[in-house]
């Protein structure tokens, strides 16, 4: 089954594209929403086009990656309920397109912290993850993270949003 999988930024594409490799997942292809650090995931013009142009290359499934942090930014979404932030997504930016929503608790980043020993996964992750990996930008904590990338997976199901994803892409 091919599948398309939108996020919000290069961070995350580093990190994504590292798990599909560890794994040899084939048929999965990573797009970023926005280009040169314009992030545009918010925005129904450009999912709309990037679902047309990757259901006209065949894939079957399509997934957009957001987080709770972004969708306050965008001042969107009034809610920090990870199913009203999906609805309202969907209702939203979507208006109908067939794609799977997928919210992330807080910030992906949260899922870098899941190769550390630490209790609380959901407070305050970015800022957590640039003490711990001793950088602010958001590329070096992915490079980073993806080097501790087994202990993350093992770690898998202290992080419901990132357990979550991985049954989406068939993990």
């Amino acid at each position: 089954m091919k599948i398309k999988i939108i996020v919000e930024g290069k961070s995350d594409e580093i990190f994504l594209k590292a798990l599909i490799q560890k794994y040899k997942l084939r048929g999965i292809n990573i797009e970023i929403s926005g280009g040169s650090n314009k992030q545009e995931i918010m925005k129904h013009k450009t999912i709309k086009k990037i679902i047309e142009n990757a259901k006209e290359d065949g894939y079957e499934k399509i997934i957009i990656l957001i987080d709770k942090v972004t969708q306050f930014n965008y001042k969107m979404i009034n809610s920090s309920c990870v199913l009203d932030i999906k609805k309202a997504y969907e209702n939203k930016v979507l208006l109908g397109l067939n794609a799977n929503v997928v919210v992330v608790d807080e910030e992906i980043e949260c899922w870098y912290l899941l190769g550390e020993n630490i209790k609380n996964y959901y407070q305050k992750c970015h800022s957590e993850v640039k003490k711990i990996f001793k950088s602010t930008a958001k590329q070096q904590l992915a490079q980073k993270a993806v080097k501790k990338l087994d202990v993350i997976l093992k770690n898998r199901s202290k992080n419901k949003s990132f357990d979550y994803f991985l049954t989406k892409i068939g993990l």
